[in-house]
């Protein structure tokens, strides 16, 4: 696998209608990775509906990685998995898997563990609240700031909330370049448009 652009990262949730569709023209209008989250079906229909999302990925060589499902992981041999603070420790996930490791974080603390474990990059959020994930966990302002100053030692994508807007002031203020994005861009009425004001501010 090459070294992954996480710069416009796309978080496939299996909750929105059309979704393959909706994948497709969003990695046609420019997303650099995508992620593909079902926290609700079981293992058999979870993989039936995530092939589908990996198989486009493929077809246009986009880094497909499975959120926090060890097994689908190992049994599609995704290109990454994905995992929370939560879930199974870092050390078990290394000795079953060997492709790309992301963690997610809300604090420094967090940040510098993920480093220590040699964790491929860090999901950072939320930054603000979203529709998508409504009771999640703010990130301090302080703890943005501080964690800013390691965006050279892994890679850091900023998730909840993210829109032109916020990704604008999150780039000036702090230096951030990578975004992950659910309905913002999946819901969008203008995706091809909103992706290139998105690349346009990242660089």
């Amino acid at each position: 696998m090459k070294k992954i652009n996480y710069e416009v990262y796309l978080v496939a949730d299996s909750s929105i209608t059309n979704l393959p569709k909706l994948v497709k023209e969003a990695i046609n209008s420019g997303v650099t990775v995508v992620q593909y989250r079902n926290k609700n079906d079981c293992l058999r229909t979870f993989l039936i509906k995530a092939k589908e999302i990996q198989d486009i990925c493929k077809e246009h060589q986009i880094p497909f990685i499975i959120n926090d499902n060890l097994e689908a992981a190992l049994e599609l041999k995704s290109d990454g998995l994905h995992v929370g603070q939560e879930d199974l420790s870092l050390t078990h996930i290394r000795q079953e898997y060997k492709g790309i490791i992301g963690l997610s974080c809300q604090t420094l603390a967090q940040v510098q563990y993920a480093i220590e474990q040699e964790v491929d990059y860090v999901g950072l959020g939320s930054i603000f609240k979203s529709k998508t994930k409504p009771n999640g966990l703010i990130v301090k302002k302080s703890q943005l700031e501080k964690v800013s100053k390691l965006i050279n030692d892994i890679p850091i994508v900023l998730i909840g909330g993210m829109n032109q807007l916020t990704i604008n002031k999150l780039h000036l203020k702090y230096g951030y370049k990578n975004f992950a994005f659910v309905s913002y861009i999946l819901k969008s009425s203008d995706m091809e448009g909103d992706i290139a004001i998105i690349k346009k501010i990242i660089e």
